[in-house]
């Protein structure tokens, strides 16, 4: 790929003022919420004032939306002719977020139809909950609020039937289902503090475990860190700043690092056999530290993200690429709306 590296700082020399002014999503502050399992009183919890969201991009053929744009095609006919949820989930995503609707919808049906096929059992009802709720995510991100309310329907149908401690693939359910939503995150956001609490102690736990593999540790400890991604990234479209924080020590407690940026750079896997995906966690954190105006993380992500995605193209990780792309991309036009709003 060939992607250009200042990607985010092109496109918003692209997109019009009047362009930024039609992005719909404004996400409203919480009265009350949790922190982990405890409660929050209302005058502990930190919300910063609402400004409006770009949850998508303006789509139009720009060099580097061209370049994007292929690469979702690539995805989505390698996926397609799979069948496979979720590999399609992936350009499902990256079409919603630089607001390419054509495509998008194309890929809807298809991911639709490869949803219908997993089973709707207790086996794998966590598993198809966590792909439906990226399909309402997807569907939020561009606006398609009545594809998104059935997708948030079938996802708590999916979540009932799985009744057991929450698993990697519940939780983050949840957190799609809480992010850009405040109703949704408003209702769900003690459940998936909690959950995520529940996947840092199972790590914890087996750190100590001698009848645990490093790799099934590892597994443990992606699976904890990408579950406060979710929550983190949650918390920051609520504008709730005391979940954010929350979310992001819990990333550096579970990693052991001084900074956000070594933590998932050194504890998310990056091979050809083994991926994590970083450059997108680190993509989506900075996104998020834009929407809580935490401006020292967000710039101090810039460059461990390109290292990532430096990384990540010489792997020929493509949805990793693309959705690190978009996410940064977004980053940038969040920053620059929030300097306008103040």
């Amino acid at each position: 790929m060939n992607q250009s590296d200042h990607f985010g700082n092109y496109l918003l020399k692209k997109i019009s003022i009047a362009a930024l002014r039609r992005y719909l999503t404004i996400i409203t502050a919480i009265g009350v919420a949790v922190v982990s399992q405890q409660p929050v009183h209302a005058a502990e919890l930190k919300i910063i004032p609402d400004y409006p969201v770009s949850m998508h991009l303006d789509y139009f053929p720009t060099p580097e939306l061209k370049a994007l744009s292929s690469d979702i095609d690539q995805l989505y006919n390698q996926a397609k002719a799979k069948k496979d949820a979720y590999a399609l989930s992936m350009p499902l995503l990256a079409s919603a977020q630089i607001g390419d609707i054509n495509t998008y919808q194309a890929i809807l049906s298809s991911m639709q139809e490869a949803l219908r096929q997993i089973p709707e059992n207790y086996a794998k009802s966590s598993y198809k909950a966590w792909l439906t709720s990226r399909v309402a995510f997807a569907a939020y991100s561009i606006g398609d609020r009545h594809t998104a309310e059935i997708m948030i329907q079938r996802t708590h149908k999916l979540l009932k039937q799985y009744a057991m401690a929450p698993d990697a693939f519940s939780t983050w359910a949840l957190g799609y289902l809480a992010t850009g939503n405040k109703q949704q995150y408003t209702v769900l956001r003690h459940r998936l503090f909690s959950a995520s609490e529940t996947l840092s102690q199972t790590y914890e736990h087996a750190l100590h475990d001698p009848e645990q593999s490093i790799l099934e540790k590892q597994a443990l400890r992606s699976n904890a860190i990408w579950a406060w991604i979710c929550t983190l990234q949650a918390a920051a479209y609520a504008r709730d700043v005391t979940g954010y924080q929350s979310s992001l020590k819990q990333i550096k407690k579970i990693t052991a690092q001084s900074t956000i940026a070594e933590g998932l750079l050194k504890s998310l896997s990056h091979t050809k056999s083994l991926n994590d995906y970083p450059a997108w966690a680190i993509s989506i954190v900075r996104l998020s530290a834009v929407l809580a105006h935490d401006r020292q993380t967000a710039d101090t992500l810039i460059n461990p993200l390109q290292n990532a995605l430096t990384e990540a193209r010489s792997l020929n990780a493509t949805s990793e690429i693309v959705l690190a792309e978009t996410n940064n991309a977004l980053a940038e036009l969040n920053t620059s709306s929030s300097l306008r709003a103040h």
